[in-house]
């Protein structure tokens, strides 16, 4: 059915050019998922779009649960998306087909930024996921404006050159600098706020999770099967005792790569509970005594990996789980 916020909008094609193919994946098991997009628990859905001059045709094939029969249908597309620009409605059935848009990219400083869409999203986990904390209540978050985020963890490479030191434990020039503490990336930003293109800050808890999950619900951004992991992070069941290069794990719908594993990533929130439902713009509590990590590590078991798995360190803290991505506000000049 469609997802809340999907609105439809007549004679307005040029939205839906351009968007990157993809296809489905189905386990032997009878459960399905989405490489790299979203698992659905009951169809699945095999969607692509082609470029014409005036039109774009998206086809979907939908395979119900325990049949191998494809149901076809072939449509014109004017404009389905849904309201945090992931998806797209099939006008004929109703369904929502999430899908990659088309990827902004750019290099700010030396680093390279993933344009993020202002939307709504679900934070924390349902009650019932494996794994699942205290501290995970689910509520509505709305993020009135787009951002930059990092394509990648700040590498050795990038933070050497900012700072010019290294504090890493495994060294490497692409791995994620690691055995950074919260004040320590923030030195790192100011100093990079010196160049021509910021400002830059670390993501807010809720920016993080909004851009992880592209609209899922699940564990991870691929779905709930944690025997996937593997696939999209390093962590304790594959990472060997040690980080790894960026970016040699598969991205997530928006192009953002080790959202799940390699280091722990520093937010810009004090850690607490959360607020209540229907928040814009949330950044958190006013004061604590610990600042948010976000992500996973290379030392991580899986449900420590979750896209909601959230936990505080004090700001002075480093070791060598722990590094951080940044932010370059939309707006910036």
């Amino acid at each position: 059915k469609p997802v809340a916020g999907v609105k439809i909008v007549a004679s307005q094609v040029e939205a839906i050019k351009g968007y990157e193919h993809f296809e489905t994946v189905t386990k032997s098991d009878g459960s399905f998922r989405m490489d790299g997009l979203f698992p659905s628990s009951e169809y699945v859905l095999k969607p692509w779009s082609e470029k014409w001059s005036s039109e774009a045709f998206v086809r979907v094939e939908t395979v119900p649960q325990g049949e191998t029969r494809i149901l076809t249908s072939l449509m014109v597309i004017e404009e389905a998306i849904t309201s945090d620009g992931s998806g797209v409605t099939d006008l004929a059935t109703g369904a929502t087909v999430f899908m990659t848009p088309p990827k902004a990219l750019q290099t700010f400083d030396g680093i390279e930024f993933v344009q993020i869409p202002a939307g709504s999203f679900t934070m924390g986990s349902p009650e019932n996921e494996a794994g699942r904390e205290a501290d995970e209540v689910q509520h509505r978050v709305t993020l009135s404006q787009g951002f930059w985020l990092g394509k990648y963890e700040v590498t050795q490479a990038q933070w050497q050159s900012v700072m010019g030191s290294n504090p890493s434990n495994f060294k490497g020039d692409d791995r994620p600098v690691d055995s950074v503490s919260w004040d320590a990336a923030q030195q790192f930003i100011s100093k990079l706020n010196k160049g021509a293109s910021g400002p830059y800050r670390l993501p807010t808890e809720s920016e993080w999770e909004y851009a992880c999950r592209v609209g899922s619900t699940t564990a991870y951004f691929f779905g709930n099967d944690e025997g996937l992991l593997a696939e999209y992070g390093w962590y304790k069941g594959n990472s060997g005792n040690e980080t790894h290069a960026v970016g040699r794990k598969k991205p997530n719908a928006w192009g953002l790569y080790d959202m799940h594993g390699n280091v722990y990533e520093w937010c810009q929130d004090w850690y607490g509970d959360y607020p209540p439902d229907g928040v814009t713009d949330l950044t958190g509590r006013s004061s604590g005594s610990n600042r948010v990590l976000r992500g996973g590590s290379w030392n991580a078991v899986p449900v420590f990996c979750r896209a909601a798995y959230r936990f505080g360190n004090t700001p002075t803290t480093s070791n060598y789980l722990l590094g951080f991505r940044v932010v370059r506000a939309a707006s910036s000049r």
